[in-house]
């Protein structure tokens, strides 16, 4: 019996000295870290040139919050200097609480989507004003504050979202003027019902370069996309007007041709956006080189448990700080490379992404920085769905070039039809899909798609 026991005590120690010496093994397999890649150095060392603050719209926008016996731009300043402050914080202690005091100063109007009659369904905007004109004045007259600093901010002549070189996933962001965008829509819809169409399409020849110069000027991917809704629903406004209006749209042609110019190279790039995306992640990556196991673990999400013991005392010899920046940077190499292409090219290098990345999340177990590569595949997001709402954009410009095109020429259903096939620019850059013609409709329908939460993009002729 005894030598039963023995042998049974042997077997138990043998059992447990194999996750011992696992263990141990990876310790020293992770002995020693990666050097930096030489693209990570260059995107930490990164520092852009800065417009004349005079001259940057980007701190009015800011301060169309503020309040209303204060100048926006003055108090955007503000903020963005508070914001600096507190990007420092953060950057030493991701713990750090970066509520920023001259945000209890925001001005309250009182607003809310569901009371502005081109709030909540933007593609209604001209039908429901024009049955409410009375509601929409109110609603006017109630945001006239919002409206009037939004204005100022657009008269500045550039616009440049604030470099923030401490800027991190922690870092404050701005309150951005939303209820403006849904103000504006109102005002032009009214101005529209009320038979001031030279003024209306003035109105829209000062908010479209604006956002234009929003997105070509943003640096975080919050910004871009801010631009980007916007002036996706400019854009949803005029579809609307040339389908509701198309005797004063023919008169006013050239003036609404100008609206829908091209929009520039750097409006539609994402190269910069995504540089500042690897930029704020690096950051958070370099700040768990200094915390111990239980604070790394904390700011990872590990949940409670014999697992977060296990990785708060023995989990950070097995993160390498250095190789873990070097395999998130190059994550986004695939994005990058996308951005440069076109046509089927583009379609093909953003669909190698997504596999490359949904790869990286299911491939969780290595020897080599095991911590840090499940790190990476828990934080990388899928841009994909970033890329769709930029060609929605492109796709929609096409599609009212298009759409104004045909009202000049006074073409029929039929007509329409037999131009679509040769309209090669109407290709949406994302799936490489035309869009579908309802004659009886007289609809231009681009295929509903998952990465649009599956729905379609109509567009009434």
């Amino acid at each position: 019996m005894k030598r039963v026991l023995k042998l049974l005590g042997k077997i138990l120690l043998g059992l447990l000295a194999i996750p011992v010496v696992f263990y141990v093994f990876l310790v020293l397999y992770n002995l020693r870290d990666d050097a930096l890649d030489p693209q990570v150095e260059k995107i930490m060392a990164a520092a852009p040139p800065q417009i004349p603050a005079a001259e940057n719209g980007y701190f009015a926008w800011v301060g169309v919050v503020g309040p209303a016996d204060q100048d926006p731009h003055a108090w955007g300043q503000r903020w963005v200097r508070e914001a600096l402050e507190a990007d420092k914080k953060a950057a030493a202690d991701l713990n750090a609480s970066t509520t920023l005091s001259i945000d209890a100063e925001k001005r309250k109007d009182g607003l809310s989507n569901k009371g502005i009659a081109c709030g909540e369904k933007i593609e209604t905007c001209l039908e429901t004003v024009a049955a409410q004109p009375d509601a929409a004045r109110a609603v006017l007259e109630k945001g006239q504050v919002a409206l009037a600093r939004g204005d100022a901010a657009l008269a500045y002549p550039a616009y440049q979202e604030v470099w923030r070189p401490e800027f991190s996933y922690t870092s404050p962001i701005p309150g951005y003027a939303n209820f403006y965008r849904q103000l504006s829509a109102t005002r032009f819809a009214l101005a529209v019902a009320e038979g001031r169409h030279d003024q209306a399409l003035e109105q829209l020849g000062s908010e479209m370069p604006f956002h234009a110069r929003q997105m070509a000027g943003a640096v975080t991917l919050i910004e871009k996309m801010v631009a980007v809704a916007s002036l996706r629903n400019d854009y949803l406004l005029l579809n609307q007007y040339l389908a509701r209006h198309p005797a004063e749209a023919k008169q006013r042609a050239e003036s609404l041709a100008a609206l829908l110019a091209p929009l520039s190279a750097d409006a539609l790039r994402f190269q910069g956006i995504w540089l500042n995306e690897q930029r704020s992640g690096l950051r958070t990556i370099f700040s768990l080189k200094d915390m111990d196991g239980t604070a790394l673990f904390g700011v990872a999400g590990a949940d409670d448990g014999a697992g977060t013991w296990f990785l708060s005392h023995f989990g950070k010899p097995l993160l390498l700080v250095n190789a873990t920046a070097n395999e998130f940077s190059r994550h986004h190499d695939g994005l990058l490379a996308a951005d440069a292409l076109s046509g089927a090219a583009y379609r093909d290098a953003l669909a190698r992404t997504k596999h490359d990345l949904e790869a990286a999340t299911q491939d969780t177990y290595v020897l080599r920085n095991p911590i840090g590569h499940i790190l990476n595949a828990i934080a990388i997001p899928s841009y994909d769905s970033y890329y769709l709402k930029r060609d929605d954009l492109v796709a929609l410009r096409e599609a009212l070039a298009f759409q104004l095109a045909q009202s000049r020429s006074g073409a029929d259903g039929e007509a329409i039809a037999q131009a679509l096939p040769a309209a090669a620019a109407l290709v949406h850059p994302y799936d490489g899909v035309a869009p579908a013609w309802d004659k009886a409709k007289r609809t231009l329908t681009y295929a509903a798609l998952p990465a649009r939460n599956g729905k379609p993009i109509v567009l009434n002729f």
